[in-house]
C-alpha cells in the first residue's frame, strides 16, 4: 500500500469523525434566546392525531401538503435528513432537527421538502420545510418531537420526554365541560339540542365522547371528535342523562377524562295548556311583559302597554305678573311625576283694574262672581275687559278656580293681591 493511499484513507476518516462530532458536540454559538418560550410549528388549519406514549415518541400534526413547518424555538440546525438513512432516523423520512439553546433538541419528521442546511442558525419561526408523508407514514402529517439529546439507544433519536408541555405549558390539557340544552322539560317529539364548552386553544389536544342514557338504555353517538353540540329526538317519558367527556387524544378508554353530566326531562306529547304571570310591571311610560308557561317548559312573551299618565289640573305656583313670567305645574296621581309650564306675562294694562271686580265698579263682591258662573255656563259671555278682571289666576282661562278664589276674598278668607 502507498502513503499516498494511506494519506488519502486517514483523511476521509478523519473527516467523518468531524462530521460526527459535529453532530453530536453542543453548538457553541449559542444566542441569547435561552428562556424563548417555545412555539407550536405550525400555523393555521391543522389536528393534532397523535400524542407522546411509550410507543409514540412524539405528537402528530396533520394538515395539507407543504404547509409551512416553523422552528420551534431558536437554535442551530444540526441534522438535515434526506430520507431513510439507515440506523439513525430509520422512519422518519425527510426531516430536521435543530439545537437551542436551552440545550433541547427540536425534530421535524416526515416532511416533504427541507429549506435549511446543517450549521445554519435559525430565529424562531423561521420557515424549515414542508408538511409531508416521506418515511414510515400513513398520511401527510409532521412528527414533532422535542428531546434532551440527538442519539440512544440502537442509534436512534432518543426522545425521552414529551413534547406539549414545551409547547403549551405544563398543567392540564383539559378543562371540564360545560352542557346546556335549549330547555329543562320536553314532550315526545320534541328535538333536543345539547352542546357543551370546548378547551381553549389547546383543545387540539382532546376530542369528545356523548353518552346519552334514557328509560329503556343507551342511545349516545359516542365519540364526536370536536364537535361541540348533537340533536336527538325524545321518543319516551322519563328522565334522560347526558355525559359529555372530554377525553385526551390517542385515548379510547376514557383515561384521564373530564365528563359533565346533564339531566332532562321528557313528558307526554300534549296540547299547551298555560299559566300567565307579570314578570315586569307596566309603568306610565314604559311597557312591561306578561309570560306564558306551559308544565312542559314551553314559554312565550307578551308586552304589556305603558299605562300613560294621570294628571291632576294644572296649579298656579308663582303668578304671572306684568313684568315676570308665572309657572303652574301639574302631578301624575299614579307615579308622582310633574311637570311644569310657564305663564305668560300680563298685560301692562291689567295694573289699571282691580282684578275680580268684573262688574267694574271699584269693588269685589257677589255680583263678580254671578257675571263669572254665567260665562262659564254659556249664558252670558264676557267681554274682552270682563274677562280679563274675571283671570284672577292670570292663567288666560275663565274657570271655577277664579270663582273659588273672589269667594275666598269675598270672605275674608285670602284677600287678592
Amino acid at each position: 500500500m502507498s502513503l499516498r493511499l494511506s494519506l488519502k484513507k486517514f483523511t476521509a476518516a478523519l473527516v467523518a469523525f468531524a462530521v460526527m462530532i459535529t453532530l453530536l458536540a453542543p453548538a457553541t454559538t449559542f444566542r441569547a434566546f435561552a428562556d424563548e418560550a417555545y412555539l407550536f410549528p405550525v400555523s393555521g388549519g391543522y389536528r393534532i392525531t397523535g400524542t407522546y406514549s411509550s410507543s409514540h415518541d412524539g405528537l402528530d400534526i396533520a394538515a395539507a401538503l407543504d404547509t409551512p413547518i416553523h422552528a420551534t424555538k431558536s437554535g442551530t440546525v444540526v441534522a438535515v435528513i434526506d430520507g431513510d438513512v439507515p440506523n439513525k432516523w430509520i422512519g422518519y423520512g425527510r426531516g430536521v432537527v435543530i439545537q437551542h439553546e436551552d440545550g433541547m433538541y427540536s425534530h421535524y419528521a416526515h416532511m416533504n421538502y427541507t429549506s435549511v442546511s446543517e450549521g445554519q442558525y435559525v430565529s424562531q419561526g423561521t420557515v424549515i420545510g414542508g408538511m409531508g408523508t416521506t418515511g414510515n407514514s400513513t398520511g401527510v402529517h409532521l412528527h414533532f418531537a422535542v428531546a434532551t439529546s440527538i442519539y440512544g439507544a440502537g442509534g436512534r433519536i432518543n426522545v425521552n420526554t414529551d413534547a406539549i408541555p414545551y409547547i403549551y405549558g405544563t398543567g392540564s390539557q383539559l378543562v371540564t365541560p360545560d352542557i346546556t340544552t335549549d330547555k329543562e322539560t320536553y314532550k315526545v317529539g320534541d328535538t333536543v339540542n345539547i352542546s357543551w364548552t370546548a378547551s381553549p386553544a389547546d383543545s387540539n389536544l382532546s376530542h369528545y365522547w356523548l353518552n346519552i342514557d334514557g328509560p329503556s338504555g343507551g342511545f349516545g353517538p359516542g365519540r364526536m371528535d370536536k364537535n361541540t353540540s348533537y340533536s336527538f329526538t325524545a321518543s319516551e317519558v322519563g328522565n334522560i342523562i347526558m355525559v359529555v367527556y372530554a377525553t385526551p387524544y390517542g385515548s379510547e378508554s376514557g383515561e384521564g377524562s373530564l365528563t359533565a353530566t346533564k339531566t332532562i326531562t321528557v313528558i307526554p306529547a300534549h296540547e299547551h295548556s298555560y299559566t300567565s304571570k307579570i314578570t315586569k310591571e307596566a309603568t306610565c311610560t314604559e311597557d312591561g311583559e306578561m309570560t306564558f308557561t306551559c308544565e312542559c317548559g314551553d314559554t312565550y312573551k307578551e308586552a304589556i302597554k305603558a299605562t300613560g299618565h294621570s294628571w291632576s289640573e294644572w296649579t298656579v305656583e308663582t303668578p304671572a305678573t306684568t313684568t315676570s313670567f308665572g309657572v303652574e305645574t301639574r302631578t301624575c296621581s299614579k307615579c308622582g311625576e310633574t311637570e311644569a309650564r310657564t305663564i305668560p306675562k300680563l298685560d301692562p294694562s291689567y295694573d289699571d283694574f282691580l282684578l275680580g271686580d268684573v262688574n267694574n265698579d271699584g269693588k269685589v263682591n257677589s255680583a263678580d262672581i254671578t257675571k263669572i258662573a254665567a260665562h262659564i255656563k254659556g249664558l252670558k259671555t264676557l267681554d274682552e275687559d270682563q274677562k280679563k278682571r274675571a283671570d284672577v289666576n292670570q292663567d288666560g282661562k275663565i274657570n271655577s278656580a277664579d270663582i273659588t278664589k273672589i269667594a275666598a276674598h269675598i270672605k275674608g278668607l285670602k284677600k287678592l293681591q
